[in-house]
């Protein structure tokens, strides 16, 4: 006799929560965690979650949307939440309102609220896909009457994206946002690669007629107006500005920069290989998808104007890799409504770490109102 289809999600979930915590307390080495424990009050960060949620996949050879901690941060209800996924279950919690048509399994709640009487606020993936360091951010800004969603790529979730624009693709999120919350102002806001997303589906939100009530770019700047510099040039840079007083302290700095960049590029060449290898994990592969992906489409990109009110928030310390045309890093001829500029502390890797968090926290609370 074949179990009820109510037995066999029991039986999978309890497999899996066994599963997760042994897989927890390995990777935490902690012996004391539990079903219900958080992963963030534990210490994790998103390099541990993909590094968990690879393991997870390998283990029980299933596949993990890397956003799954955002949703469920507890043993308990990640297992609950996978077996859900993984038997289909009519009526299962998406985590997005009820208007319109269901949303799409990448389209994933960073925050719930009390009431969700207001649009929810939207957030773009970075270059990666992914949407994870936006989680203490959403948690933060504590909102009573909205929620916040992201768009992780698709990519993520082993979906095709056959876009090969940037465009393209903002445009196919704005259907998704359409089909989900037909009607109501958009918030859109977006980091890095996001942010380029996120100004995207504001343009062509306002020139489809719809009211964008507000975009938040946070630190990324105009690709079509901004000039790669040479090694040389950043060294010769670096030379110039440093503030040591003698030629053999600004030399000192001149090497350390040169070291910064070798270093740099020794990681990136070190990550690339890893992702390469036959035994490179699936959720590193389609991160380094998404990554050569959507960098091409960052770089054909050619933004055109637009009047949507905008927040445009930047790091102190901009990449030295590129020079900048104005100090809105190439944006000012094409924001053409109310424009905020505010600033963070350090540079781009930084945005949403230490004490940028809570600035980039009340910064998003007073342009909501």
């Amino acid at each position: 006799m074949t179990p009820p289809a109510e037995d066999v999600s029991a039986d999978r979930r309890d497999f899996l929560l066994g599963e997760i915590v042994a897989l927890w307390r390995r990777e935490f080495v902690r012996e004391d965690i539990g079903p219900d424990d958080d992963f963030f009050e534990l210490g994790g960060d998103s390099l541990l979650a993909l590094d968990l949620i690879s393991l997870l996949e390998e283990q029980c050879s299933i596949a993990v949307p890397s956003s799954a901690l955002l949703e469920a941060r507890t043993p308990r209800s990640l297992a609950a939440h996978l077996a859900a996924h993984l038997s289909s279950v009519p009526g299962a919690d998406s985590g997005v309102g009820d208007e319109g048509a269901p949303p799409p399994p990448y389209l994933v709640r960073l925050a719930p609220c009390d009431s969700a009487a207001r649009s929810p606020v939207i957030c773009f993936h970075a270059i990666d896909g992914g949407v994870f360091f936006y989680g203490p951010w959403a948690s933060s800004l504590g909102l009573q009457d909205r929620e916040v969603h992201a768009f992780e790529s698709p990519l993520l979730h082993g979906l095709e994206v056959p876009e090969t624009t940037l465009e393209a693709l903002a445009a196919r999120y704005l259907s998704e946002i359409a089909s989900s919350h037909p009607s109501g102002p958009l918030f859109l806001l977006g980091y890095s690669f996001g942010a380029l997303l996120a100004y995207e589906v504001a343009r062509q939100a306002r020139e489809a007629g719809r009211l964008v009530e507000g975009l938040v770019m946070v630190d990324m700047f105009n690709p079509a107006r901004v000039r790669q510099k040479s090694t040389a040039e950043r060294l010769r840079d670096a030379w110039r500005d440093s503030p040591a007083p003698s030629a053999h302290r600004r030399a000192v700095k001149t090497i350390g920069k040169a070291s910064t960049l070798a270093r740099s590029l020794a990681k990136n060449l070190a990550g690339a290989l890893s992702e390469r290898l036959p035994g490179a994990r699936p959720a590193l592969r389609r991160r380094k998808t998404s990554r050569h992906r959507h960098f091409g489409m960052a770089r054909e990109y050619r933004p055109r104007p637009t009047d949507a009110r905008t927040l445009l928030v930047l790091t102190h310390e901009p990449w030295d890799k590129f020079a900048y045309e104005d100090e809105k890093r190439g944006w000012a001829p094409c924001l053409g409504g109310e424009v905020e500029v505010g600033f963070l502390k350090g540079n781009h890797l930084e945005a949403f770490q230490g004490e940028n968090l809570p600035t980039l926290v009340e910064r998003t609370r007073r342009f909501l109102r």
